[in-house]
């Protein structure tokens, strides 16, 4: 099912018992100066989605910045998620 990642928790904390699996960033790349400006929904999107092909179950202390080098990547400007992955068994 492709909206599987959506079942990944988005958390403040890691929970107790959690087994973490490590870093897992996404983000939201505004193509065009006609684009919409990245949002935080569209990184975490892309996050859950990384973190769910790693197996998590959850991501925690999701933290939001631009990224410094848009025009490297072939954006005008990108938002980046990243958090902790980890697994509830």
């Amino acid at each position: 099912n492709v909206d599987q990642f959506t079942r990944v928790d988005v958390t403040d904390a890691i929970p107790a018992g959690a087994s973490v699996l490590g870093e897992v960033v996404g983000s939201d790349c505004r193509n065009s100066a006609l684009d919409p400006a990245p949002t935080k929904e569209q990184a975490t999107v892309q996050l859950r989605q990384k973190a769910f092909t790693m197996g998590a179950t959850g991501v925690a202390n999701v933290t939001y910045a631009p990224d410094p080098s848009p025009l490297v990547k072939n954006c005008w400007s990108i938002l980046k998620a990243q958090g902790t992955a980890y697994s509830v068994k």
